[in-house]
């Protein structure tokens, strides 16, 4: 809808949300009070903690179904990725904080749509846990290449990751 209005009046938003079917994916910022939301509406909002407002917006080619957030790594300058899983089964990388509309890798390997994603503690890898009965493992620090694919005999719901321990340790 159009609104036309006298100039001379300010516009407050009052309320600001997602606007059409669901949202999927939320992700917490790694190192500030931020945190992103994703769904049906094609866009990805970034959202401030504590005054509970939207604070940037990026509209996406199609429905989000996940997101992820990297660390503070040095590999990226301190600045972590926001890996968006689309329902067409790709996954787009972008800047953490959607300052830029850079698109900073594109992985296609995925058919189905993209139920979890996870990046390791250190951020080396990001694991993609797709419809298509399939875990992609990117190596984070080599471009987002494809280090691995593990077959699965039903859809991924969750990916988590543990700690190994050596027996000398």
């Amino acid at each position: 809808d159009a609104i036309d209005w006298p100039k001379g009046i300010e516009c407050l938003c009052l309320n600001e949300g997602h606007c059409s079917g669901e949202t999927w994916g939320l992700a917490c910022h790694p190192g500030k009070d931020l945190f992103a939301t994703a769904g049906d509406d094609m866009t990805i909002m970034l959202w401030e903690t504590n005054s509970r407002s939207c604070v940037r917006k990026r509209v996406v080619d199609g429905k989000v179904r996940s997101l992820a957030y990297s660390d503070l790594g040095a590999w990226n300058g301190g600045r972590p990725h926001l890996a968006v899983g689309m329902n067409a089964g790709k996954v787009i990388i972008l800047d953490g904080e959607l300052e830029n509309d850079a698109v900073l890798a594109e992985l296609k390997q995925p058919t189905q749509w993209i139920q979890e994603m996870k990046y390791s503690f250190e951020g080396s890898r990001l694991c993609v846990g797709c419809h298509d009965d399939h875990i992609y493992v990117y190596d984070v620090q080599n471009a987002y290449s494809l280090a691995g694919k593990i077959e699965l005999k039903n859809y991924v719901t969750h990916i988590d990751f543990g700690l190994v321990l050596k027996d000398d340790e």
